[in-house]
């Protein structure tokens, strides 16, 4: 995943539910997410970076696997329902107390799922 301004990342979740080793941004979102050399490699923006990761994935098969394996578990750590129940009570905080509380919310993502 290349995006340089991936606010979460839905897309990296994916690949990792799909058994994918990842290669990401190491910034935003995937930084959340993927466990750099467990689930996927977190890269410098840089295509000679993503093309050396690319090649290290096509050499070493084997450990790529290991990657998606362990990135298939790691995805279950960030259900559907606890991702949509934090919207909700985001949302909710806001409408019952919007002036008061809404320099405290904590963004949706910015302390994973519970």
């Amino acid at each position: 995943m290349t995006s340089l301004n991936e606010d979460w990342g839905i897309v990296v979740l994916e690949a990792m539910a799909s058994g994918k080793a990842v290669l990401a941004v190491e910034r935003g979102g995937p930084t959340e997410s993927v466990v750099h050399g467990m689930t996927g490699l977190l890269l410098p923006a840089t295509s000679d970076a993503f093309s050396d990761a690319m090649a290290w994935v096509l050499a070493d098969p084997v450990r790529a696997a290991e990657m998606g394996q362990a990135g298939r578990k790691h995805a279950a750590l960030f259900p559907w329902d606890g991702f949509i129940q934090r919207i909700d009570d985001y949302v909710e905080a806001l409408v019952a107390h919007p002036a008061r509380d809404s320099k405290r919310l904590q963004p949706v993502g910015s302390s994973g799922f519970s």
